[in-house]
């Protein structure tokens, strides 16, 4: 049985070759049937046109069409036999014709088969059953005898005729928008893989646009030059949201655009990454601000190093004039940077850069969860609290073009709430060992009732300590809940709340608040006593007794947060 295997973009056309014996019965047996097996890639239906050239002994009288379907769905010539089908999203259709010849050699009827071309359905079009096949059934050769059935075997019309079919599972015009894939840049570039192939690119390039067609050419060209320079086989998938021309020059230009079923930066992100297909996955805005041709310093980094992700870095390279606001480069991102760092440790110079290459495993075992600008440090963030190992080498940072859609402080305060949230252990638990430490130390000074540096500490700065302490009791509680309830990236590590989550029992924390509640509880019905005893006549406030009513609150606390903790830890 002869076989060809021919892919153009995100189609592939087989065909093959069999006796017409070894499909079923028949009286000619010299005639073959010359099946062509239609798949697509693609997410929306589209219309392919296959050239089917005759070996060169045989011609157009030798060949039988199946009924039913016309001319204007098959075209014979004098040599070749042009099929018109219509395939849906990730699905395949078998177009077959019969071919008499007295040839016994299967080599001598191995044609040279071409996809013509590839086209979007119009969606406003009728539905048809692209799914058909013809079983022929000939009576004479040169004559188009046969039936269409489905695979349920019941006679069906594919109205191939007028060439339409609706677009299926809501695609509209904004997938036709996307068609011209990377099958044109492919016959362009030696680099570029398109879906269809059967090899895998090695480098996944992830940009995301929303309304970037100033700049998306210049990106996509020189990551393009990037893949020659690099010489590895890539792709370059375009997450887009726009309502201008991006999508279209994108596609143009061989990238795979898909749009996203959700709005935001990370989310563009997030959808791109599970499409990709290469071992390295390369990521960069499509505005220009980023030069993808120095793409292989990141690569020599990565291989000289073994690191699992490095960054280009804009704050230890070059910022070209007007690329990045004041406030952004001496300020914002600097303290961002900081802040980063000390929270999870990255020890980057960079945190929001947004040109980086990550093994394809690393990336794998990121949970990234953000879907908005704070997936640039999402990402870090995982990435050191999970021990990847980040490289940084300088880059030159660009003026953009286009509009920029940043907003400075919005989406600043956005990148520290999100760090703030995902280390309680920075947020809660350490301002609560401070207040602790600051409270303990003014309740102290007021009971040793001692001058100290020349300053004399009384009752007032006993109510003072009193409440700080329990402020602080409160928001270090919130802390422990927050390593419980939730899963941020980083949870607390200091040994309180370590010991307590490991090991806490209800029972626990019911007796150890029931003994200071009891100890408070105590001192203060001995107080309530010589009060009603003295004619409640009004008795003096004493840092002894503001220890006691501290006590006695933190004993209550502790019981009902132990309750509140062990509900907690039931529900995960």
């Amino acid at each position: 049985m002869d076989s060809q295997t021919i892919i153009r973009g995100d189609v592939r056309v087989e065909r093959t070759v069999v006796p017409a014996d070894a499909s079923g019965p028949t009286e000619f047996p010299d005639q073959w049937h010359v099946r062509l097996t239609v798949s697509s890639e693609h997410d929306f239906p589209v219309v392919v046109r296959v050239c089917d050239r005759l070996p060169s002994a045989l011609g157009a009288p030798n060949v039988a069409l199946p009924p039913d379907e016309g001319e204007e769905r098959w075209t014979v010539d004098t040599d070749t036999v042009t099929c018109r089908t219509v395939v849906q999203p990730g699905d395949s259709t078998v177009a077959t014709y019969l071919l008499h010849t007295d040839a016994t050699d299967e080599a001598a009827l191995v044609g040279a088969t071409a996809i013509e071309t590839v086209q979007p359905v119009d969606p406003t079009a009728m539905e048809i059953d692209a799914s058909a096949n013809w079983e022929p059934a000939a009576d004479h050769v040169g004559k188009a005898h046969g039936e269409i059935r489905t695979p349920d075997g019941a006679a069906a019309t594919t109205g191939l005729g007028n060439g339409h079919a609706a677009a299926s599972d809501g695609e509209g015009i904004e997938s036709i928008l996307r068609f011209e894939t990377s099958e044109r840049a492919a016959a362009e570039s030696d680099f570029l893989v398109p879906r269809g192939a059967d090899t895998d690119p090695l480098v996944s390039i992830v940009m995301p646009t929303m309304n970037e067609e100033a700049g998306i050419r210049e990106c996509i060209e020189r990551a393009t030059t990037a893949l020659e320079m690099l010489g590895l086989p890539g792709e370059i998938i375009v997450s887009d949201s726009s309502d201008d021309r991006t999508p279209e020059i994108a596609a143009e230009l061989g990238a795979h655009v898909v749009t996203p079923d959700g709005a935001g930066y990370g989310y563009a992100y997030r959808y791109g990454f599970e499409r990709v297909r290469g071992e390295f996955v390369v990521i960069g805005d499509a505005d220009t601000t980023y030069d993808f041709e120095e793409l292989p310093k990141l690569f020599e980094c990565l291989q000289r190093t073994g690191a699992d992700m490095v960054m280009g870095s804009r704050l230890e390279g070059e910022i070209t004039p007007g690329a990045m606001p004041a406030l952004h480069q001496y300020v914002g991102n600097p303290l961002l940077t900081k802040f980063l760092n000390a929270f999870y440790d990255a020890g980057v110079s960079d945190a929001h850069s947004g040109f980086r290459v990550i093994k394809r495993d690393a990336l794998d075992r990121l949970d990234l969860q953000s879907d908005g600008m704070e997936f640039a440090s999402e990402m870090i963030m995982q990435a050191a609290e999970r021990g990847l190992r980040i490289e940084e080498v300088p880059i030159v940072y660009h003026r953009r073009e286009g509009e920029a859609t940043l907003d400075s402080f919005r989406d600043g305060w956005r990148h520290v709430r999100f760090m703030l949230l995902n280390a309680p252990g920075y947020l809660f638990t350490g301002p609560a060992i401070g207040l602790g430490i600051v409270g303990v130390v003014m309740m102290l000074l007021s009971l040793l009732n001692r001058p100290f540096a020349g300053i004399h500490f009384g009752q007032h700065t006993m109510i003072a300590g009193s409440l700080v302490v329990i402020l602080g009791y409160q928001v270090g509680s919130l802390g422990l809940f927050s390593a419980v309830a939730a899963e941020p990236i980083r949870s607390p590590r200091d040994p309180v709340t370590k010991l307590i989550t490991d090991r806490f029992q209800l029972e626990h924390g019911t007796t150890l608040g029931l003994g200071l509640f009891s100890a408070g509880a105590l001192y203060t019905t001995v107080l309530v006593v010589q009060w009603v005893r003295s004619g409640y006549t009004e008795l003096p406030i004493v840092p002894v007794n503001m220890l006691a009513f501290t006590v006695l609150v933190l004993g209550a606390q502790t019981v009902f947060y132990s309750f509140f903790l062990s509900l907690l830890a039931g529900s995960r």
